[in-house]
């Protein structure tokens, strides 16, 4: 995560300017294209893939949410009265924290229903028997349980080599489908920019640009 985590902090101290520069719109609007872009990028995962394969997509998505959540927090302050500044970052504040949790739940689940689902598919077509019990091991170590861990080495000699295979194809599986589900939320987020987010005319006042 560090790439994520480092190019969120320096755009996080970068949203300030560039934001005076683009405006609010169009920060807003940039932010949310990289956070679509980003886990796009990360969708694209693959077995054989390396780290180096998600650097491209944790930057890009870093970058996104350090300009994205700078620019609304400016903008959702700076559109209302002085006196009510700190209730507005208040409300800005809330679903920003209850939007994570919910999106992480989503994802996860997105993840789980996904990956189960390919097991189900994939298990028959490599000819890899799991019975009931076996199929919650490996669920078990798709979610990265300590003891599916341990029962899966077991499991894995006794039905072949074959089962590792499935494991990692199942877990890139949930891999994609949850970083296209995160892609499509921002796409919708940068929908929304475009349409409801009004532009700062040169006097001051906001005019709507659709």
């Amino acid at each position: 995560m560090m790439p994520f985590v480092v190019t969120f902090a320096a755009m996080s101290f970068l949203s300030g300017p560039i934001y005076g520069r683009i405006g609010g719109k169009a920060a807003i609007s940039l932010g949310a294209l990289a956070m679509a872009a980003g886990p796009l990028l990360l969708s694209t995962i693959h077995v054989g893939a390396n780290y180096g394969s998600l650097v491209a997509g944790l930057v890009v998505t870093g970058a996104g949410v350090g300009i994205f959540y700078g620019a609304v927090t400016t903008e959702g302050v700076t559109a209302v009265d002085h006196s009510r500044t700190s209730l507005a970052g208040a409300i800005i504040r809330l679903p920003e924290a209850v939007g994570g949790a919910v999106g992480l739940a989503v994802a996860t689940l997105i993840f789980d229903i996904s990956s189960s689902r390919d097991l189900e598919l994939r298990a028959p077509e490599e000819s890899v028997p799991l019975d009931e019990g076996q199929k919650e091991v490996v669920q078990g170590v798709l979610a990265g349980t300590d003891d599916s861990q341990e029962v899966f080495a077991e499991t894995a000699k006794a039905v072949g080599n074959e089962m590792e295979a499935l494991v990692r194809e199942t877990f890139v599986t949930g891999l994609q489908a949850g970083f296209r589900y995160v892609a499509a939320v921002a796409a919708v987020g940068l929908v929304v920019a475009l349409l409801f987010i009004k532009k700062q005319a040169p006097d001051g006042e906001s005019t709507p640009t659709a």
